[in-house]
């Protein structure tokens, strides 16, 4: 089920993925100065691959399924590939080098932007199965929704929203408002749950919640996301601090 609102460059990237097949081409015989005389190139094996997997993707990342994400990694690498062969078997191009690392900083930063906007609350929050212990709550929460009201824990939060771990049960597309409290600094958002997670190993049962903003609660947001990010630069180094040192700098925060 889709969320019933959606960010626009979310939908800028559904569409240019699913599209793909019709720009990608041009986009890279003109970047990697492709010659007529190599235009097979665009159904060799590998490029075919990457339009499929981006297709593949575009359709994933509408309907907001869980896989798309792993997908979308796969793809940065497929892309990668793909602009290797490019420069090192069909370009004409006297700075292919240039246009090389041109498309792999374009990609890059791409990737690095969906990262930081989307991974958070669509997709999965900071708690990995490598990680020795799971990732302490940042904060608690109250969730309000038709004048009832529920307690949560606040996992990961970043500008645009949030996951907070509950047992409670919800639907996608639902109305909440938020209050926040992390470290005694309390903010209250109102948003509309994109994601509704059961126990894994990567994440725990709670939803994720995408912020509806105005410009004073940006604002506050950002001294939230920097507030946690201080936090977790103590929790980084937990195990080298002697208890009461760890305590200490965590009572600093909180002035």
């Amino acid at each position: 089920m889709q969320p019933r609102s959606m960010l626009p460059l979310l939908q800028s990237v559904q569409v240019a993925l699913i599209a793909s097949p019709l720009w990608y081409p041009i986009a890279v015989s003109i970047v990697f100065n492709v010659p007529h005389h190599h235009i097979d190139v665009f159904v060799q094996p590998f490029f075919l691959l990457t339009v499929t997997l981006a297709v593949l993707t575009g359709f994933g990342l509408r309907f907001m399924k869980r896989w798309s994400w792993h997908s979308l990694c796969a793809l940065q690498v497929s892309f990668f590939y793909t602009h290797l062969c490019l420069m090192t078997q069909y370009s004409d191009s006297h700075h292919k080098l240039v246009s090389f690392c041109m498309a792999v900083a374009l990609q890059t930063l791409f990737f690095e932007r969906f990262l930081h906007v989307f991974r958070v609350p669509y997709f999965f929050p900071k708690t990995f199965w490598w990680e020795m212990q799971p990732r302490p709550e940042l904060g608690t929460c109250e969730i309000a929704i038709n004048d009832r009201f529920f307690s949560a824990s606040i996992i990961d939060i970043a500008s645009v929203g949030c996951f907070v771990k509950t047992k409670e049960t919800f639907q996608l597309g639902q109305s909440v408002v938020l209050n926040g409290d992390i470290l005694g600094m309390t903010f209250k958002v109102p948003g509309t749950i994109v994601w509704c997670a059961g126990n894994s190993v990567t994440y725990p049962r709670g939803i994720g919640i995408r912020f509806v903003r105005s410009a004073a609660q940006r604002r506050r947001l950002k001294q939230v996301t920097n507030l946690v990010r201080s936090i977790r630069k103590i929790l980084a180094v937990r195990s080298s601090l002697p208890e009461a040192e760890f305590h200490a700098r965590l009572q600093a925060l909180r002035s």
